[in-house]
């Protein structure tokens, strides 16, 4: 684990956003670099700040953008990943269409997790039976889920399928979101952690609090790669 903290999200995001770009530079011509990105107030900030400073700084053409999880409503719903990231970074980059995957929310959610895993399959390098995105963004919730993998659901981090059905525990609602092992493939991953509201939880992790191995953040490790938590000083004020 890299645990790396930065005074503010901007910050943070240069950090990621220079990512972004080594690992470009590092794709032969004809190869993508595949972003799996996350919902939620954190990287909406960071999606702010690379539209802003990175919309040509970073070859969009050579990114192929994909979604972690997905809430199971329209793309204009508020509460759309694929919205939000839409928003706040793809309306405003010079991005090709084609190089963009949502998951399709309004679908019938089964039909949309054989769907995701056919259009994952075609577009991301497989490695020992799973797709190896290049960078796979992740949040982490008050509760210590992640992309949408709750504490009532940690066999998704065994389960041998790609994306499956989720839903959140206290309000029954249907998410998309990707396995344990598909996380866990990445080539690197990045846990964007700030405020003050995630120190708890935070500190829980970091630390190694009774009970921290069963929640599912704790269960995100690389295992062909690099997993780095970016956190801000608001977040990482309690850790010890």
């Amino acid at each position: 684990m890299n645990l790396r903290i930065f005074p503010t999200i901007d910050k943070m995001s240069d950090f990621l956003a220079e990512e972004i770009i080594s690992g470009i530079s590092s794709k032969a011509e004809d190869e993508f670099f595949t972003l799996s990105l996350s919902g939620g107030n954190t990287p909406k900030s960071v999606f702010q700040h690379i539209s802003k400073h990175y919309s040509c700084k970073i070859i969009w053409d050579k990114v192929k953008i994909f979604w972690g999880d997905e809430r199971c409503v329209a793309p204009e719903n508020k509460e759309s990943n694929y919205g939000m990231a839409k928003k706040f970074l793809l309306d405003n980059i010079s991005i090709p269409e084609k190089n963009i995957f949502r998951i399709c929310g309004e679908c019938d959610p089964h039909k949309a997790v054989e769907n995701y895993h056919d259009i994952v399959k075609n577009n991301v390098v497989i490695k020992d039976s799973f797709p190896s995105f290049d960078l796979f963004m992740l949040g982490i919730g008050p509760e210590g889920h992640t992309a949408s993998i709750f504490p009532d659901r940690l066999s998704l981090f065994e389960s041998k399928k790609w994306f499956d059905v989720a839903l959140h525990p206290e309000t029954g609602q249907k998410r998309i979101t990707a396995t344990g092992k598909v996380i866990n493939n990445s080539h690197q991953i990045f846990f964007i952690v700030a405020g003050d509201e995630k120190k708890d939880i935070l500190n829980h992790i970091i630390t190694k609090e009774p009970g921290w191995e069963n929640l599912p953040a704790a269960k995100v490790k690389a295992v062909n790669g690099s997993l780095y938590w970016l956190v801000d000083e608001a977040a990482a004020n309690t850790i010890s």
